[in-house]
């Protein structure tokens, strides 16, 4: 097998595939957890009191 037809098979096995889902599913994750840390830790009065003291 030469690269050439190595190349090209490699190609036919990557090129289905799509990473849109999971750039979508992180990019929803990482909304979560910044609204989680938000409203769980920044909003804290304790946490308030020890950036701001």
């Amino acid at each position: 097998m030469d690269t050439a037809q190595t190349a090209n098979s490699l190609h036919t096995i990557i090129e289905p595939m799509e990473w849109t889902p999971l750039k979508n599913r992180a990019e929803i994750w990482a909304y979560r957890v910044g609204i989680f840390v938000l409203i769980n830790f920044i909003d804290d009065p304790a946490w308030l009191a020890l950036m701001f003291c």
